[in-house]
């Protein structure tokens, strides 16, 4: 089994998970500010921000990782499949009617090839 057919696997099965549930629990949205196209490392206010539904599993983190500094309580673990758009630092989740900053987001690329993106999400 090849690494694309696996990663594909994830997504469908984060697909079947969202659908399955239905209440949207399994969807996130994430918010991309557009950039302007002269200097694209400034994503100032230059037209609506690109919102793309993907389906993730949101969970908290345990108790034992919370420090209070790099993991707060609040913090939220989100699995987002890896085919599609890859999130960044820049870019914001809508996890039901909460947004969240995207602190960190993690590869998971075993061989090269990514699978899903594990994203560390603040409000």
């Amino acid at each position: 089994m090849s690494g694309a057919s696996i990663a594909a696997e994830v997504a469908a099965a984060l697909a079947e998970v969202a659908t399955e549930v239905g209440d949207g629990s399994f969807t996130v949205t994430l918010v991309r500010a557009m950039a302007n196209p002269v200097t694209p490392w400034d994503t100032g206010n230059y037209g609506a921000p690109e919102e793309i539904e993907l389906p993730a599993m949101v969970t908290s983190y345990p108790q034992r990782l919370i420090d209070g500094t790099l993991i707060q309580a609040f913090d939220r673990k989100v699995m987002i499949a890896a085919q599609g758009t890859k999130p960044t630092t820049a870019d914001t989740l809508t996890i039901g009617e909460e947004t969240y900053r995207i602190i960190n987001v993690e590869e998971t690329a075993p061989s090269g090839v990514a699978l899903f993106y594990q994203v560390q999400a603040r409000k």
